[in-house]
Order: structure tokens, then C-alpha cells, then sequence
């Protein structure tokens, strides 16, 4: 007979999966042995709780993004795969999932192996089924390289955008005119100006960019600040009838950008024009998150240290 205490102990003490993970091999395990199972959610309430990653994890602390791309667990109640993977040798793909919140970088290195590894697709944890997919291979960001391992940023594992043609994309239904992003990337100069950071519209409006000089924030119009080169940071932009843009938690600029409608997310580039990314993680709200913005940027640089 399955003890639920040792079960999950021994998992959680391991630095296992979130609650609704737990509760689901559980479950499984009790149809296995022959018991009956009703319901888990007070289960899982409980499993989250005891859980030492589920109280930092982001969307835990800040819910209701319209959509959330990370290379290491942001909601407590998530049970899908980090990332899928193309390996360069034979074009086999295989989802990658977390190990103690972070990135299973064992089964990345297992499957990729000698050859290169791209990503496909860039799941969605919001519990909004919003997934980053890119199915031309030529076009597929890099996160893995047969002589040099996981591509890292800050020691931690992230994926590069060549600047020509690399980029992620996901459309939906509109979401209104107000959002706030925030990405964690270094960016640099693409193969031509302009170089598109992402775009939240199927046009390059609602869209962040960068010319070398300058980032420029668009609904329908430009704000923008002189940036030289960023280096790795933390890009924090709100869209709304005043819009603002802050690097790494400081105000950087303010003012009208007009508005253009939430419909899409494309990372790395426009569809024409790209840019040169090293990311990690982009978090998109569908509303102005002014009032958690200091508390969802605290969150995000304790695990990446980026300032």
C-alpha cells in the first residue's frame, strides 16, 4: 500500500514537482494499487504549500499573465515541459522539462548529444495554452551546441536569436490595447535596421526595438531613450495611455505611444527584421502592472542576478 506521506516527502525533499504534478503520479499510483481517488484540489493546496519552489515561483506570487515563456518554473500550478527541442542530427524532437524549478539540462545534454539543439516551441505557463512555435528549422532559436553544451547567460541557461531570421511566434485573439512586458535578454545588432526586440501585433505595432543608439517602445507612435549597447538586462515596458519604459527597475522614458491591438507575441523579431537576442524569459500581462511591477522585477532578478 502507498503511503501519501513518504510519497510525496520523498518527492518534495527532492526538490520535486509542482502540486498538481505530485497529485497527478499520485493519483496514478493509487489506480495502480487497486484504491479509490475522488478529488485532488485540496490535495494539491497542501502539495504546493509543503513545496520549497512553489512560494517563490512568480505567477504564484503575481497570477494572471496573458502569457508567460521561462526557461525555469514560474507557476506553481503548471505541469507541462519548459521548452521542445530539435536536435541537428537526425531533426528528432523532444520536450524538456524542470528538475527543482530549473531547466533539465541532463535530458537536454542526453538528447541533443554531439549535435546542436533549437527550440520549436516555447510553452506557455500562464495556463493559457499561448506557446512560442517556430516550425522552420532555419528559423529555430539555439539553445544547445554540440561542442560547448547549454548556451548560458549569466551561468544559467537561456537561447540565442541569430539576428537574421530566428524567432518565436504565437497569435490569438485580441487582448485589448494595455499590456506590460517583461524580458530578460541581451540584445544585439540583428543583419538589418530596424532590429525588432518583439512585437505584440501581426504589424510592428505594439512593438520594442533597438538601432544600435536608441530602444524605441511603440503602440501606434514612439517613445523612446538613448541606450548605447544594453548588455544582458532586464526590459520592462507598459503600454498604456501613458506608457513607460524601464531598464533594469530605473525609468528610462515616458509618454504617448498610442495604441494598437494585443493580438500576437513574436519573440526576437518582427517576422522581417530581427534582432540579436540572448533570452531567457519574457512575461506578458494583459493589463498595467504599475502597482506589482517593483515586486514581479525583484522576483525575476533573485533568480537571474542581473542587477
Amino acid at each position: 500500500m502507498i503511503s501519501i506521506g513518504n510519497y510525496i516527502g520523498s518527492i518534495i525533499s527532492g526538490g520535486g514537482g509542482t502540486g498538481a504534478a505530485l497529485v497527478a503520479a499520485y493519483k496514478a499510483r493509487v489506480l495502480a494499487d487497486g484504491g479509490t481517488y475522488e478529488n485532488g484540489a485540496c490535495l494539491t493546496s497542501f502539495i504546493n504549500s509543503l513545496n520549497p519552489y512553489s512560494g517563490n515561483l512568480l505567477l504564484g506570487l503575481y497570477p494572471n499573465a496573458a502569457a508567460a515563456y521561462s526557461l525555469r518554473l514560474l507557476n506553481p500550478d503548471y505541469t507541462g515541459d519548459a521548452i521542445r527541442v530539435r536536435r541537428s542530427s537526425d531533426n528528432a524532437e523532444q520536450d524538456i522539462g524542470f528538475v527543482s524549478g530549473a531547466l533539465d539540462t541532463a535530458s537536454l545534454l542526453t538528447f541533443c548529444g554531439v549535435g546542436n539543439g533549437f527550440v520549436v516551441t516555447w510553452y506557455d505557463q500562464s495556463g493559457n495554452a499561448r506557446n512560442a512555435t517556430q516550425s522552420t528549422a532555419a528559423n529555430q532559436p539555439k539553445i544547445y551546441d554540440g561542442t560547448t553544451g547549454v548556451v548560458l547567460s549569466g551561468s544559467l541557461p537561456a537561447m540565442t536569436y541569430d539576428g537574421t531570421n530566428d524567432y518565436l511566434t504565437a497569435a490569438f485573439t485580441s487582448l485589448g490595447t494595455v499590456y506590460t512586458s517583461f524580458l530578460v535578454a541581451n540584445v544585439t545588432a540583428g543583419a538589418a535596421l530596424p532590429y525588432y526586440i518583439y512585437t505584440l501585433a501581426a504589424t510592428t505595432n505594439n512593438s520594442y526595438r533597438w538601432n544600435g543608439i536608441s530602444l524605441f517602445l511603440r503602440g501606434s507612435t514612439d517613445i523612446s531613450y538613448a541606450s548605447g549597447a544594453v548588455g544582458r538586462a532586464l526590459h520592462t515596458n507598459i503600454q498604456d495611455t501613458t506608457s513607460y519604459m524601464y531598464l533594469n527597475t530605473v525609468q528610462k522614458a515616458t509618454g504617448a505611444s498610442g495604441s494598437a491591438t494585443f493580438t500576437n507575441v513574436n519573440i526576437g523579431g518582427s517576422g522581417s527584421t530581427f534582432a540579436a537576442l540572448v533570452a531567457q524569459e519574457m512575461i506578458v500581462y494583459a493589463s498595467n502592472q504599475s502597482a506589482n511591477r517593483l515586486g514581479i522585477a525583484a522576483n525575476i532578478n533573485s533568480y537571474y542576478g542581473i542587477y
